[in-house]
């Protein structure tokens, strides 16, 4: 069993500006900033799996040195009031529920695919609702040290998450967000 090292662990969620006035809008880059999980390595991917569970309250919007990073779409800092609406609009009843659903908790029991091309059949739980997803990703095994990347696509109203809307629509949060991961985990 292998533990999930926060510090070089991330999770990157993108959300997108919709509507009909959405230059008006901006993309948001939010980042994980406290994660947890063990991970289990067996001969086979099926005798394999992960669990993690990521801090709702510590989400991060727009975290400057994260959009640097996040390449085309996401250049430019973002208004610190944007950012703060953002965050606030993050943690409402509507959207996550920090109040009642303080962690996203991700579990695997069984991995399919290869090693080469392994495939998690992943439980993704967010504001109480879980939702199998196939997420294919990249392993890495230096040592000891298991690396996991990849990203996959979800629609918050599928998890009851109402996306956030203004003037009627005009400018809105489309509702496909695209969830990117990198985690590393290490031998107990």
């Amino acid at each position: 069993i292998s533990e999930l090292d926060p510090r070089r662990s991330v999770v990157t969620i993108r959300v997108y500006r919709s509507g009909p006035m959405a230059r008006f809008g901006h993309d948001h880059l939010i980042t994980s900033a406290e994660e947890a999980g063990v991970v289990w390595r067996g001969p086979r991917p099926a005798d394999s799996g992960f669990e993690l569970r990521i801090a709702v309250s510590s989400l991060v919007v727009d975290d400057p040195a994260a959009r640097a990073a996040a390449g085309p779409g996401f250049e430019g800092p973002v208004p610190e009031s944007a950012r703060e609406g953002t965050q606030k609009n993050l943690l409402r009843t509507e959207v996550l529920d920090v109040a009642r659903f303080p962690d996203v908790t991700v579990r695997a029991g069984g991995l399919g695919g290869s090693w080469q091309d392994p495939v998690a059949q992943a439980d993704v739980t967010l504001k109480g609702v879980t939702r199998r997803i196939d997420v294919p990703f990249d392993l890495a095994d230096a040592g000891g040290t298991l690396t996991a990347r990849g990203s996959f696509r979800l629609r918050q109203t599928e998890f009851g998450m109402v996306p956030f809307s203004v003037a009627g629509g005009a400018i809105q949060v489309a509702d496909e967000i695209v969830l990117g991961f990198e985690f590393v985990a290490t031998a107990r």
